[in-house]
């Protein structure tokens, strides 16, 4: 754990640096609303943030801020384009009424490409998991952010040191990593930065498989932590087993996938390193890559 735990490290203050940027971006924008600037730089500075939490242990208070993060970014990119949505975002004192995430995924899901550039529409996610990317990503932060439950769960296993190390790393690879790209995407489509977005998702690409992939065969940990969890849901943990499931579907298909493209395209390994190389020479110091480099040893 000790690596990957580094890795996250490492891969958080260049998130960090890069969502700066963003947020900086965000603020000299002069063709934006109000709103749609205030909620985008306020959900950028929340990611940095929440992900400080994290480091620091505070994991109840930061799965809180999670949901707020994703409604805020979502939110903003269509509050010029449908009324509804700008009268129920104006309103303080609301009445119980449908679910308005629900509201906004479908009117995202009409014009995809408008307000994500980068996300595919869902296909992937469609097919292997049977609902989209930002309903998947959703899903996890209602559970993780509104049942008490749960709270009850993330308080006790912060009293378990390797329960806990293992589980906090998990939820920064496959929970707030998502969170950070399905934000640098919609924002960076709607304030046309392009560049930063595509390199954070190539990086994201490079990366991320083999940390997940890490996690994901850690064997004892995920053993242990699943009678942790059975021992206060019960059967079925529908809270971190069916996620392990899911999460392994994907990156069974991912992985499948790139091996495919790589044959296809009759890429040599030479060509696919010196590519890696480029684009993590120009975001980590040589040092950071020589750690970042031990996760594949460790796969």
């Amino acid at each position: 754990m000790e690596n990957i735990n580094q890795c996250i490290k490492i891969c958080n203050k260049m998130y960090i640096r890069q969502i700066k940027k963003i947020v900086e971006r965000i603020k000299n924008k002069k063709n934006l609303n109000d709103s749609c600037k205030n909620n985008l730089c306020a959900s950028g500075e929340l990611i940095i943030d929440t992900m400080k939490l994290m480091e620091n242990g505070q994991i109840n208070v930061a799965l809180l801020c999670l949901r707020n993060i994703y409604e805020m970014t979502l939110k903003a990119i269509v509050l010029d384009d449908n009324q509804e949505i700008l009268d129920s975002y104006n309103k303080i004192i609301k009445s119980k009424e449908k679910d308005k995430m629900s509201v906004i995924r479908e009117y995202i899901a009409k014009d995809f490409n408008k307000y994500f550039s980068i996300i595919e529409k869902d296909e992937n996610f469609d097919n292997i998991l049977g609902k989209g990317i930002l309903t998947y990503v959703y899903e996890y932060l209602c559970k993780y952010s509104h049942a008490t439950k749960v709270n009850e769960f993330m308080y006790l296993i912060q009293k378990n040191n390797e329960l806990k190390e293992y589980l906090n790393s998990f939820l920064f690879v496959f929970l707030i990593y998502s969170i950070i790209l399905i934000y640098t995407d919609a924002v960076c489509t709607k304030i046309k930065f392009y560049k930063i977005a595509d390199e954070l998702f190539i990086l994201n690409g490079i990366l991320m498989p083999d940390m997940m992939s890490n996690l994901l065969n850690d064997k004892k940990n995920i053993e242990n932590l699943s009678k942790f969890s059975k021992n206060i849901f019960g059967e079925p943990d529908d809270l971190f087993n069916i996620r392990i499931d899911s999460e392994k579907k994907l990156i069974n298909h991912y992985a499948m996938n790139c091996e495919k493209e790589i044959v296809n395209n009759d890429i040599q390994k030479e060509t696919w390193d010196m590519f890696c190389n480029y684009y993590l020479s120009k975001y980590f110091t040589q040092k950071e890559r020589e750690k970042l480099g031990e996760i594949k040893n460790e796969k």
